[in-house]
């Protein structure tokens, strides 16, 4: 006899649309979604919510890695500004006015070629009974960064405009769970380095101090592996739900158990510094061998185990509105600006 959880499964799985597989009930007390036997529940006398543990507490076999997979950027204009100059150019600007430049130049496709493919990320989820899928999801191996190869500047940016950067280019911002993937798949693994705290932290004199301390830490690594642990993620989360006009941050691990950053929605939309990272990931991920849309996983009653702790998330996207800028975010900065 099948549980409720069982049920509910198979309820959404019929309903998941075109790109997603369909469900068959196997024998006894096992529900598989995909041909591969990925997906397990609890036997049907377990009467309370399973726990979770994630990616850290599984001892899987190796699936077979994917490819790497295209982002879709615009190609890079020629007369686009490298990352120095583009610091250079929007140094006196407003926040907010720098904000609009930043989307600018990232909607005209001025990143680094390096940015321009997704690489593959571990995902696993199991109940105390047994694994309930593994699949893989497909990220950015850095964060988003202006100018090219040789010159460019990893920058942060509100959650509106990194969501409609993600729109975009057809991709999403990750959840907490998969930046612990990210972390715990990462080549290179940095440790963190803040600056000193004070209103500075939103100039461009600190995007480009904290860039060059990661590229001394990175020197000479390859450009193209995964790296993590530099930056806080802007990530999305359930909370923006009942929390509104906030931007979600999460991340800057010292290790895969204990990040800097805890999941928080302390700061208005407004609010980024030099210390906050977006990381794109790819719209479709890999579950048993069969492709789905990530937002759908997100949504899964049960597959949103792969990519969210907090259950089916009630949004997959933060929000496109333009942030209420306050006084100090239109007003412009100078070299002799007390925030400096």
């Amino acid at each position: 006899m099948q549980t409720l959880f069982s049920l509910l499964l198979a309820t959404a799985a019929a309903a998941s649309g075109a790109c997603s597989p369909g469900a068959a009930t196997p024998p006894g007390d096992r529900l598989t979604v995909a041909p591969a036997d990925d997906l397990t529940v609890a036997p049907a006398d377990e009467t309370r919510a399973p726990r979770v543990h994630y990616l850290r507490d599984l001892d899987l076999p190796e699936d077979p890695q994917p490819a790497a997979r295209p982002i879709v950027f615009p190609p890079r204009p020629k007369n686009a500004p490298r990352g120095t100059e583009f610091l250079e150019r929007t140094a006196g600007l407003s926040i907010a006015d720098r904000e609009r430049a930043i989307e600018a130049e990232l909607a005209s496709g001025n990143v680094p070629s390096f940015l321009r493919r997704m690489v593959p990320v571990r995902l696993a989820a199991r109940t105390e009974r047994g694994v309930l899928a593994r699949g893989w999801a497909f990220v950015l191996p850095d964060y988003l960064a202006i100018g090219d190869d040789a010159d460019f500047v990893r920058i942060p940016m509100t959650p509106s405009a990194a969501q409609r950067i993600a729109n975009e280019t057809k991709c999403l911002l990750p959840t907490k769970a998969i930046v612990d993937a990210v972390y715990r798949d990462a080549e290179a693994r940095l440790d963190p380095q803040p600056l000193t705290p004070g209103p500075a932290m939103r100039s461009n004199a600190y995007f480009r101090a904290h860039n060059d301390v990661i590229e001394a830490q990175l020197s000479p690594a390859p450009r193209y592996q995964l790296v993590a642990g530099h930056k806080k993620d802007g990530v999305v989360t359930s909370r923006l739900a009942l929390k509104t006009n906030r931007v979600a941050i999460y991340g800057w691990h010292m290790s895969e158990e204990e990040p800097i950053q805890p999941l928080s929605t302390w700061h208005r939309d407004s609010y980024s510094d030099y210390s906050h990272g977006v990381r794109l990931v790819h719209p479709k991920v890999l579950v048993g061998g069969t492709e789905w849309d990530l937002e759908e996983v997100m949504r899964h009653p049960t597959l949103s185990l792969l990519v969210s702790e907090e259950g089916p998330m009630a949004l997959t996207r933060a929000s496109v509105a333009d942030p209420v800028w306050d006084q100090e975010e239109v007003r412009p900065w100078h070299t002799s600006d007390s925030r400096l």
